[in-house]
């Protein structure tokens, strides 16, 4: 006895439906949030550096150096003789550095920092704890990666915390967050002002001649039942 053709469309839309249910079951449970499944002092170094480089709260943008930087004659186009020996040549191209754009002031971002002086499952100090457990004044959002110029206290920065429909939240403050090579740029906002029915923030700010943008999903940024910023 054959199936009629509905009754045999019914039965694969049925199996399809199975196989559906099954696989994004699976994929919810592959893709669960370590951040949610452990307690931050477990976090392995991995999980340190993915919350802080590629996570809700963080992300590396590629950003287009000006052009026209002054290298040493030997780097340039033309090689050493392009322009006589010694002098001071040109780079023909923009040259991209990769920067790290993190909310600093979001609780799993200050629990990746925390992980990661005291380490693996280590005791985090009473300042490590005050650090935790602060009401955070400002938005704070990390620049990673500058080039030392771009940190110097002469440097320009215009940044902005944007939504859609709303004006413009204007950063307060800015300061390195250590001296020398490897600082992070911090960059701070008024707090109160985004909610999760904002849908998306980005960030957008303007360094010295580097422009730097990033838009950041709110609805991923929920932190045991909190928007965290």
């Amino acid at each position: 006895m054959t199936l009629g053709y509905h009754t045999h469309m019914r039965m694969q839309r049925h199996a399809i439906g199975l196989v559906c249910l099954c696989f994004f079951a699976g994929a919810a449970l592959s893709a669960a949030d370590f951040w949610s499944e452990k307690p931050f002092l477990e976090w392995s170094d991995g999980n340190v550096e993915k919350m802080t480089t590629a996570s809700p709260w963080a992300a590396i943008v590629a950003v287009a150096l000006p052009p026209g930087r002054p290298v040493p004659s030997g780097d340039a186009a033309g090689g050493r003789g392009g322009r006589g020996g010694g002098d001071e040549g040109f780079a023909p191209l923009p040259t991209r550095i990769r920067l790290t754009i993190s909310w600093r002031s979001a609780l799993p971002v200050k629990q990746a920092i925390v992980r990661a002086q005291v380490g693996r499952r280590g005791t985090p100090t009473p300042d490590h704890n005050t650090f935790l457990s602060q009401a955070e004044q400002f938005y704070v959002i990390g620049v990673g990666g500058l080039p030392p110029q771009y940190l110097r206290g002469d440097s320009t920065i215009e940044a902005f915390l944007r939504r859609k429909d709303k004006a413009d939240i204007p950063a307060q403050q800015a300061g390195s967050s250590q001296p020398g090579p490897g600082a992070t740029m911090l960059i701070g906002f008024p707090r109160g002002e985004i909610a999760a029915a904002d849908n998306e923030v980005e960030f957008a700010a303007k360094i010295g001649t580097l422009e730097v943008k990033r838009k950041f999903k709110l609805a991923d940024m929920m932190f045991g039942g909190n928007l965290e910023l």
